[in-house]
């Protein structure tokens, strides 16, 4: 769906631009998953939730970093590479393993349902 591609790219691209100091003890992914989980489940992920989503990012980080070719990384992500750094910060494989994240977060019932 063209939508939660977009959602998730725009999600993913908001947690990196406002995120992005890590001198407050936790690191930086840490912050950034519980700051796109909160602001699409209004509260804190558990500890397992934490873990299983750094998991993730992790995976989908050695996946796009290497597996891809420019131009089909380009079309993950929905802008050329030469803007994901413009408009991120980060690199583009980071920008598509951000956004695998982002899609889970707001596929969640709990991100569905809440009111």
């Amino acid at each position: 769906e063209p939508q939660y591609v977009d959602a998730s790219r725009g999600l993913a691209a908001r947690v990196i631009r406002e995120v992005n100091d890590d001198t407050l003890g936790e690191s930086l992914d840490a912050r950034r998953i519980e700051y796109a989980f909160r602001l699409c489940t209004s509260r804190r992920p558990d500890e397992v939730e934490k873990k299983w989503l750094h998991e993730l990012l992790q995976s989908q980080r050695e996946h796009f970093g290497g597996s891809l070719s420019p131009d089909e990384l380009a079309s993950l992500v929905g802008v050329p590479i030469d803007k994901c750094l413009q408009l991120t910060g980060v690199a583009a494989s980071d920008l598509a393993a951000w956004m695998t994240v982002s899609r889970v977060i707001l596929n969640l019932d709990e991100t569905i349902t809440k009111s």
